[in-house]
Order: C-alpha cells, then structure tokens, then sequence
C-alpha cells in the first residue's frame, strides 16, 4: 500500500488539484506498520476515512454532475427570467453556479459515504496482523 497503490492516488490527487495530506498520513502510518510498529484500529479508522474520503472524490465523475445540473438550471432560469437576471446577472450565470454547486455536494456525499463504509473495513483488515486478512484485503481490490 506504502509504496505502490497510494502512490499513485497521491499523483492523481496532485493531478487533480486535491490536497495529498491525508493519502500521505496514511502512507506514512502503512510504513510505520511494515517496520513493526503498532497501530490501534481507530488510529486506521481515522486515517483511512479521511484518506478515503480524497480517493472516491476522484472516482466521482462530476462533469456529467456538472452538465445535468446546468441544463436544468437554465431551464429553470427560462421560466424565472427575471428573478434570476436580478440575484445572477444572466441564465448562464445562475445556471454555472448552480452546476458547480451541485456537482460539488454529489461528490462530497459519494466520496464521504464510500469512505465510511470502505475504511472500516480495510482498518480491520490494516490493524489485523494476519497474512491472510491482508491477502483477503488485496484480492477483494481486483
């Protein structure tokens, strides 16, 4: 994990604009284990949630979000015309605002749902010292 899966999250993170603090605190704790230290399962916990939280964010596909949000926005700025010119400037204004808006929270609550659910069951596997938990861990990753 240390050395070849979080590394490339952390290049498609960087690539995309993330911060990689949270995927580079997981890997430092990944080091940490495989030089035989310790490491409590709600310290996992934590860790990967937030690691996790940065990885389906990029899974997320926000431009067609982003696309379906706008085009409803401008069908609703049509028949809201001059409310929207008001608070907006324009139809393509409210309606770019909107997308953006609306892209970003579908994201935020895939990727938060996704790394709840996922983090608690890689940290048992990450805590578990068990050869086979972690070669149960890298099978149900294909």
């Amino acid at each position: 994990m240390a050395e070849t899966a979080l590394p490339m999250g952390i290049e498609a993170a960087q690539m995309r604009g993330e911060n990689c603090r949270e995927l580079e605190s997981l890997q430092n704790m990944h080091r940490k284990a495989v030089a035989g230290e310790g490491i409590p399962f709600e310290h996992w916990l934590n860790a990967a949630e937030k690691a996790f939280v940065v990885l389906f964010r990029l899974a997320f596909i926000a431009e067609k979000t982003y696309r379906v949000s706008h085009r409803s926005a401008l069908e609703f700025a049509a028949g809201n015309k001059e409310m929207i010119e008001k608070e907006f400037g324009s139809s393509e204004a409210y309606a770019d605002y909107y997308g953006t808006l609306n892209s970003e929270a579908n994201t935020q609550a895939f990727a938060r749902a996704n790394a709840q659910v996922h983090s608690k069951i890689a940290s048992r596997l990450f805590a578990s010292e068990s050869p086979q938990a972690w070669t149960r861990l890298l099978y149900s990753a294909f």
